[in-house]
């Protein structure tokens, strides 16, 4: 044991001698952390035409130990491939360096311009055109000897292009055709589309790359479009889901077939009233890019069950057994409701102004889904009109309490020449009043604004949250003089379970 003992003061010793070295060893070592790029000086804008170069660029890599040093550019990779000449935008360039096995990266961005000094000038031979009609006899354009179609000729050391002089022999340059991003490979046959036929010549002792190109467009005009696929039957309800299904076949002069589908740009698919009384309806659909004929289509579908409008609240000027006028200034009635025998209180007036019912016929769409009295528009014949008020206390009014969340929809029209305005306030600290999409602009909560525009009717709706049993709140419909309000629409959705 006493042997032992000596022993052990001994093997700790080179243990912690061991341990120590491999501290710092350890902590000496350069481990490789990050790539940081410095493109101060960087060209970061590069002439439609010309060729990516990291001219300018600084990479520095990072080590764990807080070390950081110049890398060449030799020693880094550059991935540049998703960088295309040949059309204006901004492309992300990759950087990375690799140590001891490690690899990190970094990214910076450059950018595609129009033409700088130093690219080519390239233009189509005269008598070349740059326009071209495919048709059902001839469904494609050879492209084969593109070349042979221009004019290429480079700015002297002024930037200036003398159209008169030569042009550039064939041989000093090379010829490639894009379409977009993507290269052109097989030329004997190409389809409708916007093509560029580029040329570059390589500058060995520049190590710069000179580019340029012109424009071919090929045009088909669209010969027909049918419907392709999706659904035509559905229950009726409020919104409308049958049309997202919808595919359609669009044929060119050429004989060339797209399928396209609600959400294309040149596809016009009119809304379809899911709720409405009668069994079967058509739309017509249009189609109709660029420079091409519209076309047209239409569609038959079928809705079935029963019509169900959602819980309503309507106020109609018209109807006069709806309100009674106190005096000229107030009037007091009810908001009609065909979800049940309640009734909402309705205010109205303008205390130090003027406030009437007044002869103004308008008719407006109701919202989708919507059907009053089996229509789908409003008809209107008198409006509740106030003017006249100094200021804000001798404000246009009409007030009503609601308790369930809700939209609002009023229906309304400026009387003069001039854009007015309408304000829905609340003073309730938990109802949240919020534009619905496609009506209305919101500059605040809980206040929804809307410009009332004196050329045509229109429907302003808000959508109210936050309304409980418990919770009810007054609302308060302030607006400019000489604005005609034909109607007030409530509409409760179905609660959500």
């Amino acid at each position: 044991m006493i042997k032992i003992k000596r022993i052990v003061p001994f093997i700790l010793a080179a243990c912690m001698v061991f341990s120590l070295f491999f501290t710092l060893a350890c902590s000496t070592a350069k481990e490789l952390d990050a790539l940081t790029l410095d493109t101060t000086n960087a060209k970061l804008d590069f002439s439609l035409g010309e060729e990516y170069r990291p001219t300018g660029l600084v990479v520095y890599a990072n080590y764990a130990n807080g070390e950081t040093e110049t890398v060449d550019l030799g020693a880094v990779t550059i991935d540049s491939s998703k960088f295309n000449p040949a059309v204006k935008g901004t492309y992300t360039v990759s950087v990375s360096y690799s140590y001891e096995e490690k690899t990190v990266s970094a990214t910076y961005d450059v950018n595609v311009v129009d033409a700088l000094f130093g690219g080519l000038v390239v233009t189509l031979k005269e008598g070349r055109k740059n326009r071209f009609d495919l048709s059902a006899n001839n469904k494609t354009i050879d492209f084969t000897h593109a070349a042979t179609w221009i004019e290429v000729r480079l700015p002297d050391a002024n930037g200036n292009v003398d159209m008169n002089a030569a042009a550039l022999s064939r041989d000093s340059y090379t010829v490639e055709v894009f379409k977009g991003s993507e290269k052109v490979t097989d030329l004997s046959g190409v389809h409708r589309g916007n093509y560029q036929i580029c040329a570059s010549i390589y500058d060995a002792k520049e190590d710069f790359t000179y580019w340029g190109f012109t424009n071919i467009l090929i045009f088909d005009d669209v010969s027909s479009i049918e419907f392709k696929e999706g659904t035509l039957q559905q229950k009726r309800g409020l919104r409308e889901t049958m049309t997202p299904t919808w595919k359609f076949t669009v044929t060119y002069n050429s004989g060339d077939t797209a399928v396209v589908e609600k959400g294309n740009v040149h596809l016009s698919i009119p809304s379809i009233n899911p709720n409405v009384a009668k069994d079967n309806g058509s739309v017509v659909v249009k189609y109709r890019e660029p420079d091409t004929r519209e076309q047209s289509t239409t569609v038959n579908y079928q809705l079935t069950g029963v019509q169900a409008n959602p819980d309503l609240a309507f106020l109609n000027f018209s109807d006069t057994d709806v309100f009674t006028a106190s005096n000229t200034n107030e009037f007091i009635g009810t908001l009609e409701y065909n979800g049940g025998d309640a009734s909402f209180n309705v205010i109205g007036g303008n205390p130090g102004g003027k406030c009437k019912i007044v002869s103004k016929s308008a008719t407006i769409s109701l919202p989708t889904g919507i059907v009053i009295n089996g229509l789908e528009t409003f008809s209107a014949n008198q409006a509740y009109q106030s003017g006249g008020a100094s200021s804000a206390a001798n404000g246009k009014y009409i007030t009503f309490t609601l308790d369930r969340n809700c939209e609002i929809y009023v229906y309304a029209k400026s009387n003069g020449d001039d854009d007015r305005c309408m304000y829905l306030e609340t003073e309730n600290d938990y109802a949240i009043i919020t534009g619905v999409e496609g009506y209305l602009n919101i500059n605040g909560v809980p206040t929804a604004y809307a410009k009332v525009d004196p050329a045509s009717y229109s429907a302003h709706a808000v959508c109210v949250t936050g309304l409980s049993g418990e919770n009810p709140a007054d609302f308060s419909l302030t607006f400019d003089a000489s604005v005609n309000v034909f109607g007030i629409l409530i509409v409760f959705p179905e609660e959500e379970v």
